[in-house]
């Protein structure tokens, strides 16, 4: 029972991993999206140019793999428990006892911690791991001017290839001279670690390579700019020297425990340390965002069953709702089932764009699917300007089927090859180059021919609609180019009159293509959409040939209304017959 480090550490990684698959997984996907990785000399030069960029190469080489089921949880399980083996493994080399180095799995679960947020950039990670691999090797140098030699030289290393993980090392550094059974002068002299530390500092800041003094000397450089972290960013290197400075002081100490009480230390240290994982990921986990990545990655993969299962019950956020919107609209029964579903407002069809990643590439699918090819050009330029790495795949994608449609080929072969310098993306890509220069192939094609169908022609005088302020008129231009074939599109704008409750609009517009294939036949849920617009006007239904078991219907449901209008359980009493229906929505929603 002398050393259970190295047992303990292995349980601990796999429950790590465990745990994350089936927690996180939604998350490794997600966060893959937004860092399309170049397997290219420029792109590998461009970031060792910058400070910092080698950590953000390297971790981005490994994420892009996250698109892979169990790689993700499997990754960040590895780079986890490395990080604690070498933190663990500094704390005893420095206190001189095993039962210290079960201690390394605070900083490293406190790390994760911060990983898990979409906002932080996973360089971080590699970052620190590469200031423990320093800090390793600086404490194994015995001869003292040897050791800050190395110490100094590290520092510039660490500034270039991990960002201001240098300061960390630094101080980290000063911490063991000063705590060493060590002469004044030599103390004195290690305040240079600090010194050199300080320069690089200066150095980032006037050189204008960070825009803040946090980002050259704190975890903060780690974080996506213009966003303030949350203080759990600094716990991994608070956690890490205060566990050094402890080590330092035990390594003083004779006569460290044996036996039974090394025994129940050693399963202490063991609760302790899972105690600390489970409620830290628990308190610090985004379930709504978890929730909603699990949604996008449904989406962009066309898992739209998936997307109805999991959205039955209440629906509590507005990005859901817009994806579960999406899911109906592609399986054609957007119209005919919205209201089975607990949907709030027209909010729920197309949230306001903010100018975020997120937002953007939610609305440019919505756009695509609609037949707004146009706009949904421009928000996946949104999106990609605003992904957290160099580009967002997804939107990257979308820039090659959108230039197709268009018949831009020379721009469309541009992002093809793009695409092309990806290990993981280079499959997808390469078969769209059939499509270059070849109308016929293009029209012929069932995804991208129906987008050309919904387009313009040239000699049309309409003005194509790409600025994303009015869903109305985003939504209508497919209808107004094509109306026989934009289906989808007429049933987003019938949606979103009836959840708008804009009666009048809605009415118009049904006339406006009341005898055409689009109401053939009709919805129900635009027959209960005219029985309420016509209530006081029952002869008005017969210009709509409505069904009249939905007529009988809504005569039932208006006289349960009337009949108990003073009861306040009417809601729950109502819900069951008819709340699926738009009548249903209009009063209690």
């Amino acid at each position: 029972m002398k050393n259970l480090f190295y047992p303990l550490s292995l349980l601990i990684g796999v429950l790590l991993v465990l745990f994350l698959q089936y927690s996180f997984q939604p998350y490794f996907f997600y966060i893959e999206q937004s860092q399309l990785f170049l397997w290219d000399s420029a792109y590998f030069l461009g970031h060792l140019s910058l400070p910092g960029g080698f950590s953000g190469w390297l971790s981005e080489s490994v994420i892009q793999y996250y698109s892979y089921p169990f790689v993700g949880a499997l990754c960040t399980g590895l780079w986890v428990t490395a990080t604690a083996l070498l933190a663990g493994n500094l704390l005893k080399r420095i206190s001189g006892t095993s039962l210290m180095a079960m201690m390394g799995w605070i900083p490293a679960l406190s790390l994760l911690l911060v990983a898990i947020d979409f906002n932080y950039l996973q360089a971080g990670n590699v970052a620190f791991l590469l200031c423990l691999l320093a800090a390793s090797l600086y404490v194994r140098i015995p001869t003292f001017s040897y050791r800050l030699l190395a110490g100094i030289l590290l520092l510039p290393l660490l500034a270039w290839w991990g960002s201001s993980v240098y300061m960390l090392f630094a101080v980290m550094a000063f911490l063991y001279e000063i705590l060493l059974p060590q002469s004044s002068k030599q103390r004195l002299s290690s305040v240079s670690l600090l010194v050199v530390a300080a320069l690089l500092a200066t150095c980032f800041y006037q050189s204008c390579m960070v825009d803040t003094w946090g980002k050259a000397i704190s975890p903060s450089s780690y974080y996506i700019s213009k966003l303030i972290p949350g203080k759990i960013i600094y716990a991994s290197w608070v956690s890490l020297l205060l566990l050094v400075g402890l080590a330092g002081l035990v390594s003083r100490k004779e006569g460290m425990m044996t036996g039974k009480r090394r025994t129940i230390a050693w399963v202490v240290e063991l609760a302790f340390v899972l105690a600390f994982a489970y409620m830290g990921l628990m308190k610090f986990a985004d379930k709504k965002s978890m929730r909603f990545m699990e949604l996008d990655y449904y989406s962009r993969t066309g898992q739209w069953e998936k997307i109805e299962q999991a959205c039955q019950g209440k629906l509590t956020n507005y990005l859901y709702m817009s994806i579960l919107s999406r899911a109906l609209a592609e399986e054609g029964k957007l119209i005919d089932e919205l209201f089975q579903y607990d949907i709030r407002s027209e909010r729920a069809l197309a949230i306001s764009w903010n100018s975020t990643e997120n937002v953007s590439v939610l609305l440019s699918d919505l756009y695509f699917t609609c037949g707004n090819t146009a706009l949904a050009q421009r928000m996946a330029f949104e999106g990609d300007v605003s992904a957290h790495g160099a580009h967002n795949v997804r939107m990257i994608q979308r820039l090659v089927q959108t230039n197709l449609v268009f018949g831009a080929y020379p721009i469309a072969e541009k992002y093809i090859a793009l695409l092309e310098k990806s290990p993981i993306y280079k499959k997808w890509a390469t078969p769209y180059r059939r499509f270059l220069n070849n109308d016929k192939l293009v029209e012929e094609d069932p995804l991208l021919g129906e987008k050309r169908a919904l387009l313009f022609t040239p000699g049309d005088s309409n003005e194509v609609f790409i600025s994303g302020g009015d869903f109305v008129q985003a939504v209508a231009e497919p209808l107004l180019a094509n109306p026989d074939k934009a289906r989808t599109a007429f049933e987003y704008l019938a949606g979103f009159y009836l959840l708008s409750r804009d009666m009048s609009s809605f009415i118009s517009f049904v006339n406006q293509f009341k005898e055409t294939s689009l109401l053939s036949p009709m919805p129900r849920a635009v027959q209960e959409g005219i029985l309420i617009a016509y209530e006081g006007n029952p002869e008005k239904w017969k210009e709509y040939q409505l069904d009249d078991n939905i007529k009988s219907q809504f005569e039932e449901f208006r006289k349960q209304v009337l009949s108990n209008r003073n009861n306040q359980g009417l809601p729950g009493l109502l819900h069951r017959s008819f709340g699926n229906t738009y009548w249903y929505y209009l009063m209690f929603k």
